[in-house]
């Protein structure tokens, strides 16, 4: 849980690389995370979840592009 915490402290920093770790730790998370609010919201019929789901994907996916662009550099 570190590196994810670690990808969402230093969501602007594009110096240095990634870790293969790190960014598959992240890459992880994020599945887990995106994949249970879904679960959870069609389980429970909550479209409010529905829509946190899809405001956490799209606020992830600008961090997911930075490391990203940090494993590649």
């Amino acid at each position: 849980m570190n590196w994810y915490l670690k990808v969402l402290q230093n969501y602007a920093g594009f110096e240095g690389r990634a870790r293969r770790k790190e960014y598959w730790m992240f890459f992880l998370f994020n599945i887990l995370i995106s994949y249970g609010l879904q679960i959870i919201a069609f389980v429970v019929d909550v479209p409010a979840l529905v829509f946190l789901s899809l405001i956490y994907s799209l606020g992830v996916l600008i961090l997911w592009y930075c490391r990203r662009c940090k494993k590649n550099a």
